[in-house]
């Protein structure tokens, strides 16, 4: 290779590692100052949407342990309630081997974080529940118990509803502006409302 040609191989290198050093202070300057205005607020029509969806999410859930637990899925001799609602997707069998069995959807069982979402609301296990104002604790008994929470993923939203679903059978919500740390055995002495059909979530404020 010549002089002539090497020098033109070294000018298209510089334009196009230019060009892409450009395309990247570009984009790096408009996330900057866009930066407060991402991740979008999330409208009061589309919560209420959200948490419609939510409840029948835990509705579907409830359904689904009552079914899960009829069956001694790892064949130890109990018939248990799952510790982790994936598993009503998914669960083990007596070699710990994955078996499908589908009581509810695959998106709905991996919504398990705020970035793994199904519509607006990821699914929260809770195993240990609070049982008095001292903040004792105490953990599930999944042989009789379990309980979960539907958490709104939108870090922006208006007013957070927070739902519980347990083994009583009740869903409950609760309005907050953060994600609670504590879930009691008790939710209706703790703020909690017990919520039946979806018409009431759009009064609730």
């Amino acid at each position: 290779m010549n002089k002539k040609t090497t020098t033109k191989n070294f000018t298209i290198a510089g334009i196009i590692m230019t060009i892409a050093v450009t395309f990247a202070l570009v984009w790096a300057g408009q996330q900057w100052k866009h930066r407060y205005n991402w991740p979008k607020p999330v409208t009061e029509k589309q919560q209420v949407a959200n948490s419609a969806i939510a409840f029948k999410n835990l509705q579907l859930i409830s359904a689904a342990q009552e079914k899960y637990k009829q069956k001694d899925w790892d064949k130890d001799g109990q018939k248990v309630y799952s510790r982790y609602h994936v598993h009503l997707w998914s669960t083990l069998d007596q070699k710990n081997d994955p078996l499908l069995i589908e009581l509810i959807p695959k998106k709905l069982a991996f919504a398990m974080g705020p970035k793994k979402d199904a519509d607006g609301y990821f699914y929260k296990n809770i195993s240990r529940r609070y049982l008095d104002a001292k903040r004792n604790t105490r953990k599930n008994d999944y042989a009789k118990e379990w309980a979960i929470a539907a958490i709104d993923a939108h870090f922006f939203s208006t007013s957070k509803r927070v739902f519980l679903a347990d083994s009583s059978g009740k869903i409950l919500i609760k309005h907050t502006n953060e994600t609670p740390k504590i879930w009691p055995f008790d939710p209706l002495a703790n703020g909690w409302e017990v919520i039946t059909d979806i018409d009431q979530i759009t009064h609730k404020r």
